[in-house]
């Protein structure tokens, strides 16, 4: 079964949910801001990092497991801070291509 991965970052906290292919949610992580304007890159992208692998542990599974993944950022509008933010996801988050 494939499993679906969903993180809302905002300026106060980030929230990451993983459900079936059912939209059966599976599991829910909260986290600290992922605001690039408040963090910085460096810290964004470890908060992120963070909850999917909590996660991914919380369930049980790997990220091979995960159909797809949807990061809805607070403060990435721009599109040079968005396009980090796309080679970080493929890189070190999902491990696969990013459409």
């Amino acid at each position: 079964m494939a499993y679906l991965i969903g993180l809302d970052g905002g300026g106060t906290k980030t929230i990451g949910l993983i459900a079936d292919r059912a939209g059966n949610c599976l599991g829910r992580v909260t986290g600290s801001t992922t605001n690039y304007h408040l963090v910085g890159l460096g810290q964004t992208e470890s908060t992120l990092k963070s909850i999917v692998t909590d996660l991914l542990n919380l369930v049980n599974l790997q990220i091979a497991d995960c159909q797809s993944a949807c990061f809805g950022l607070a403060g990435v509008g721009d599109p040079t801070i968005t396009s980090k933010f796309y080679i970080f996801a493929v890189k070190s988050v999902c491990q696969f291509d990013l459409y």
